[in-house]
């Protein structure tokens, strides 16, 4: 299957109702490159998906930047739990240096919501992890551990 976006897709190892592509160069982390997973064949959906992709495209490291403040408080909370060391950050930002970017998987909601979620490491939470969620792929309105539930 191809798509003018995500160019050739292919099933996953893991599901094959599941399609990944090569990984692709995410302005949000540097331009790192990223596989995308996406859920389903559905033509609605991935119509739906590319949008959502493309909004994600146009966010830069300058809104990473912004958004420190959403994983640093989700680290606070781990941090104030006890569940982990104090990584001694004198700014926020700095929170980035302790995260590793693995897969992005665009999700379908029952309503028609694409949510964007990047999976992540992160040295503060090795059980759980980070995920980060966009809706629509627009603005990062999550971060917090691996769940089905998007939003707060």
């Amino acid at each position: 299957m191809k798509s003018k976006l995500f160019g050739d897709l292919k099933e996953t190892e893991y599901d094959s109702d599941w399609l990944e592509t090569s990984p692709l160069e995410i302005p949000y982390f540097s331009k790192e490159k990223i596989k995308i997973t996406l859920v389903e064949k559905d033509s609605e959906y991935i119509q739906n998906a590319e949008i959502a992709f493309e909004n994600f495209l146009k966010l830069t490291e300058i809104d990473k930047n912004k958004d420190s403040e959403k994983v640093y408080e989700y680290y606070e909370e781990i941090l104030k739990a006890g569940y982990t060391k104090n990584l001694n950050l004198k700014t926020k930002s700095e929170i980035w240096n302790f995260v590793t970017v693995g897969e992005i998987v665009l999700h379908w909601s029952e309503n028609g919501t694409i949510y964007l979620c990047v999976s992540c490491e992160c040295e503060w939470e090795i059980e759980h992890g980070l995920q980060l969620s966009f809706k629509n792929g627009e603005k990062l309105i999550k971060a917090n551990s691996h769940s089905d539930d998007f939003e707060e």
